[in-house]
């Protein structure tokens, strides 16, 4: 097993049927997540003034940190440091980041009308025991993988299948989620920091 960082965190617990660490999955989350806090914390106002819903507040953040040929970032360094960023796991880290700032912000306000004999609430950027979601949908099959991690491209109907299929079928798709992450995580380790980062115990 390969760790990035010392000061990230590692899963300790066990996941059954399944030997994919996710110690460096779980890094590279954390760092983008403190990142992006600081951003949209940075934005606060523009964000909050975003009725739409959270989608749009969402688009918001990821136009200021992502970047592409027609649309320069306002801050450049989010896709300098995590290069090839997954979009699903962006998109999902923005949404965590924005819940972050607003629950600091509430707090802070419900502070401020306070007689404030108690310390003030704190913005924690370091979030080292926030965990990242993985979506489904967004999950693509490796090529060369085990057959027992790959998803059917057109399973049977979640209605007809059997109680049975219904366990093997889910037991699929969890390895082959795990099994995919890291894959992709672990490429985008070596590109942004070189094999040389890795430290093993």
């Amino acid at each position: 097993m390969s760790v990035f960082f010392a000061n990230c965190i590692q899963l300790s617990s066990k996941i059954v049927r399944c030997s994919v660490s996710l110690d460096d999955t779980v890094c590279l989350y954390q760092q983008a997540l403190s990142y992006l806090i600081g951003v949209v914390n940075e934005n606060w106002d523009a964000v909050k003034s975003i009725t739409t819903g959270a989608l749009e507040q969402q688009r918001y953040i990821e136009k200021l940190v992502h970047g592409n040929k027609n649309r320069e970032a306002k801050y450049p360094e989010f896709d300098k440091k995590f290069h090839k960023y997954p979009s699903y796991l962006r998109r999902a880290t923005i949404t965590a980041a924005i819940g972050a700032v607003n629950s600091y912000r509430s707090n802070l306000a419900n502070w401020e009308n306070t007689d404030k004999q108690t310390a003030a609430p704190t913005l924690h950027v370091n979030r080292r025991k926030s965990l990242p979601t993985f979506f489904r949908d967004d999950m693509f099959k490796v090529e060369g993988a085990p057959e027992k991690v790959k998803v059917p491209k057109n399973p049977k109907a979640k209605d007809k299948l059997t109680p049975e299929e219904k366990k093997i079928e889910k037991e699929k798709q969890q390895a082959a989620q795990l099994k995919n992450s890291q894959n992709e995580i672990t490429a985008l380790n070596d590109k942004t920091y070189g094999p040389t980062s890795k430290v093993s115990p």
